[in-house]
């Protein structure tokens, strides 16, 4: 869907909520120059938009995640300011599906969270299958 979304057309929105709350820390390639995870935060948008005539809201950011680089924050913060006026790119097959950000792009690209989230994820299950079957043997 992300890329199909990149030749989607686009109509004037309104951003009527906006807010951003930090959500992860991945230990990523900067780890070791900062000695700290980065941060990400996640990005919560609202908007309204019309398409022949109609109204309609939603609250897609992109078809990626909507955690947002700390470095990206402030340039994005910006962009989706309340009451902001912004572009809306919706499926001109179905206008009820739209986002803000098309196809996949440098705000959400983030494969070191993936892979952070992953391992983190294998981690636990590593750990709950090694400790049922300690108990197991027992």
């Amino acid at each position: 869907m992300a890329k199909k979304s990149d030749s989607w057309p686009s109509t004037k929105g309104l951003v009527t909520s906006a807010e951003f709350k930090r959500a992860i820390f991945v230990i990523d390639s900067d780890f070791a120059k900062r000695n700290r995870p980065t941060k990400y935060y996640k990005l919560k948008v609202a908007y309204e938009y019309e398409v022949d005539g109609e109204t309609y809201t939603s609250n897609n950011v992109s078809f990626m995640s909507n955690y947002i680089h700390r470095d990206m924050r402030s340039a994005i913060k910006n962009k989706f300011e309340e009451g902001r006026p912004i572009q809306v790119y919706y499926d001109p097959n179905n206008a009820e599906e739209a986002v803000l950000i098309k196809g996949v792009n440098d705000y959400n690209k983030n494969p070191q969270a993936l892979t952070g989230i992953v391992l983190f994820v294998l981690g636990v299950i590593g750990t709950i299958y090694w400790c049922v079957h300690r108990v197991n043997q027992s």
